[in-house]
């Protein structure tokens, strides 16, 4: 191909509608995506949270009886076992 053929061929109009149907495929493959990660992330979000409130629903009941045992007396009198 000579260098003039190559100007003129770069130099035609080509018609660029054979792009729509690609464009809108990579939109609807690029939303899709976008979308699973985003449920993705929630779902890991929730999971995290449910754990975390668990943990902290828990530790709270520790802390409750912990502060259980220290009011109620003890059989010896408060003054614990000594050795």
């Amino acid at each position: 191909m000579t260098d003039s053929k190559m100007l003129e061929t770069m130099n035609e109009h080509s018609d660029p509608t054979y792009l729509i149907p690609i464009l809108a495929i990579d939109l609807l493959l690029t939303m899709f995506l976008f979308l699973a990660f985003a449920v993705l992330g929630l779902k890991l979000f929730r999971l995290t949270y449910k754990n975390e409130a668990l943990l902290y629903r828990r530790l709270r009941e520790i802390e409750e009886a912990r502060d259980q045992a220290r009011k109620v007396p003890s059989s010896f009198g408060g003054q614990g076992e000594k050795v």
